[in-house]
């Protein structure tokens, strides 16, 4: 790595010279800027955060060694190299007292600025190597107390740079765009800021995400507030720019594994979470598990019918509710995200078969189900799922409804000749294709000339008269076309032929079959 040079000189030409007089490269150094005054050094060091600073001592303004120590006055705590005209050792002396590391005299020797310039970096690279140590253990020794592994350094806390010592604890898991150790520093030093207190927040990276222990009362106090300033810090146009897991507070540091566990358990559900929700706490985890008890298994064929039903009556409010409804039923079930992406993937595929069957002439362009398992696997919550599964049945329902000439009985009539072997009934009917159930039945018959139960009857019946001249059982035949119980079907058969089921197999030559 180069460290970063800043030179400093009020002369241009003085400032130039010191660009090429070495290879700065080769030194371990890059030039990231230039002062030409003392008040420009000081702005320009809080701008740039140099490692090395070449600093004339005569400036306007105030001189070198006034802004040198003006620099560590504000806590700067790279290299400072003082070059000066002056030979007085008076000036040397002020410039050491100052906290300069080496003082040159003009015009500068290049033999002796290298040297300079290796000594600050064999300087740079050993202070580098300990920060980096001193980090690893600080995190090792941090990640330990999270987890709740015993550490040979536990009473050594000063020497990391943090005490343990306050009056709650609690641990928050926080997810960013990437996931990225710089983004959690960098949410670190916003936490911070935000929190009003640098001592409050400790972070370590834990299995690719950022773990957070927030110390104190006052500031576990305040954190709910602070997510939304916080998730300012990045935008994500498929995800909220920032979610904060939160586990129980406690007040023992013993207890903090706790916490972390909590935190831990919240993440996982990250993929339940309702739009826009960037915050979600023990407390609120407990609170939501109350208001519902988890669902059994969801019944693939009831929701893919009921969707299939109003995308063929393009009822587009219907699809929207029926969304909605799908999303509060797989918020509280026992199935893990991935077998929730499998049960959307095959209602989509199931409709898909169906709308292909029923709508051959329209030629609808479907992805493949490869495509829509891939689609679903890679959007990471599910309102986007459902909210990708909406789009994608709005569209379809445009296209039949677009496509189609039928008047809109007439598009009932053909649904109910479509779907006459299930469970249909005029009020559920009605809510599809978004009817007054009287009116609907007023209108059925006026286009059919028969009771809506009663054309279903007779389709059912005429269905029947086929599978009678097959090898089907009886019982069997009644099942396949709608019928729940053998007796209705024989009552019903014999009212609209004037036959039993098996008198009307003899007539037709067709062995009895039990």
């Amino acid at each position: 790595m180069n460290w970063k040079v800043l030179i400093a000189d009020d002369e241009a030409a003085v400032r130039e010279g010191l660009k090429t007089i070495i290879d700065w490269n080769a030194c371990g150094f890059e030039i990231c800027g230039e002062a030409s005054n003392g008040i420009e050094v000081v702005q320009k060091t809080s701008e740039l955060n140099p490692d090395l600073i070449m600093l004339d001592v005569k400036m306007p303004k105030f001189s070198g060694i006034e802004a040198a120590k003006q620099l560590r006055g504000n806590g700067f705590s790279g290299s400072i190299i003082i070059l000066s005209g002056y030979s007085d050792f008076s000036f040397a002396q002020s410039a050491i007292s100052s906290g300069v590391d080496s003082y040159l005299l003009k015009p500068i020797d290049e033999d002796e600025l290298i040297l300079a310039v290796t000594t600050v970096r064999k300087k740079l690279e050993s202070k580098h190597r300990q920060s980096a140590y001193l980090a690893r253990a600080k995190n090792t020794f941090l990640a330990d107390i999270i987890r709740g592994i015993s550490s040979d350094n536990a009473n050594d806390e000063d020497s990391f740079g943090f005490s343990l010592s306050s009056d709650a604890y609690q641990v928050a898991i926080i997810e960013t765009k990437n996931n990225t150790e710089h983004e959690m520093d960098d949410i670190c030093l916003v936490l911070k800021r935000l929190l009003c207190d640098s001592s409050a927040v400790d972070a370590v990276f834990l299995h690719e995400r950022g773990v957070f222990l927030i110390k104190g009362s006052e500031a576990i106090k305040k954190l709910p507030t602070v997510i939304k300033d916080l998730g300012k810090y990045t935008r994500d146009e498929k995800t909220p720019a920032i979610f904060m897991a939160v586990g129980r507070i406690v007040e023992n540091p013993k207890d903090i594994p706790l916490s972390y566990e909590d935190a831990i358990s919240i993440d996982k559900k990250r993929f339940f979470c309702e739009e826009s929700q960037q915050y979600v706490s023990h407390e609120i985890l407990k609170l939501a598990s109350g208001i519902k008890e988890p669902n059994s298994k969801p019944d693939i064929n009831k929701y893919a019918d009921e969707l299939l039903g109003y995308i063929e009556a393009a009822n587009t409010d219907e699809i929207g509710l029926a969304m909605g409804r799908l999303y509060d039923d797989l918020r509280f079930i026992n199935l893990s995200p991935e077998s929730i992406r499998s049960f959307l993937s095959n209602i989509y595929i199931r409709i898909k078969t169906k709308v292909n069957e029923n709508h051959r002439h329209l030629n609808i362009r479907f992805p493949s189900d490869d495509e829509i398992i891939s689609k679903i696997c890679e959007i990471p919550l599910l309102y986007k799922i459902l909210q990708y599964l909406k789009a994608e049945f709005l569209q379809v329902a445009e296209e039949i409804s677009s496509s189609s000439a039928q008047s809109s009985i007439n598009k009932v009539i053909n649904y109910v000749n479509r779907h006459y072997h299930e469970s249909l009934k005029l009020e559920t009917l009605a809510k599809t294709f978004g009817y007054n159930s009287t009116y609907l039945g007023k209108a059925f018959k006026n286009a059919t000339g028969e009771a809506f139960n009663l054309y279903i009857e007779k389709l059912r019946v005429e269905e029947a008269k086929k599978l009678l001249l097959t090898n089907l059982k009886v019982y069997e035949i009644a099942e396949k076309i709608g019928f729940k119980d053998i007796d209705s079907f024989y009552k019903k058969f014999k009212r609209n032929t004037g036959k039993s089921p098996g008198d009307y197999r003899k007539e037709a030559g067709v062995s009895s079959i039990e």
